[in-house]
């Protein structure tokens, strides 16, 4: 009888050992959340920026971008990319619709520091407008050598 016990109680117990050891994939969320964004989002509705070197460039150039400037006015007042108009951040799809006309028109978002400026311009992509960009690192990229 105490054999028998022994070797049921040692049949158990590796039942155990086994059955427990078995391995599974974990469910990793954040793989499961980025598959669901690339199923709903387009890549080209993602932010697109532009340095401030190449927006000089292109100022320099007379092929300046349509340039709207998301920080307080003063802010703005004490300091701007010449040729950028000052629009409130809420009013920043309504100001476009109204002064924009061709969609694929190009247009730079800037801000503070560029993460306000690439909220905006995907809003805006998302809106359909084709060419937007955001100055990256935003004002804190444009320096004094730029102003002439």
């Amino acid at each position: 009888m105490r054999k028998t016990k022994f070797i049921f109680f040692s049949a158990l117990f590796a039942l155990i050992i086994v059955s427990s050891c078995k391995k599974e994939d974990p469910i990793v969320e954040a793989d499961l959340l980025s598959q669901e964004v690339e199923s709903v989002v387009a890549i080209s509705n993602l932010p697109s920026y532009i340095t401030a070197t190449e927006l000089y460039s292109e100022i320099t150039a007379q092929q300046a971008p349509y340039m709207i400037d998301i920080r307080g006015a003063a802010d703005f007042s004490s300091g701007h990319i010449e040729g950028a108009v000052n629009v409130a951040a809420s009013d920043l799809l309504s100001h476009v619709e109204t002064n924009v006309s061709n969609m694929s028109d190009e247009i730079v978002v800037i801000c503070y520091s560029g993460q306000s400026a690439a909220f905006g311009s995907a809003l805006l992509k998302l809106s359909g407008y084709t060419n937007v960009k955001s100055l990256k690192f935003g004002m804190t990229s444009w320096h004094s050598d730029f102003d002439s």
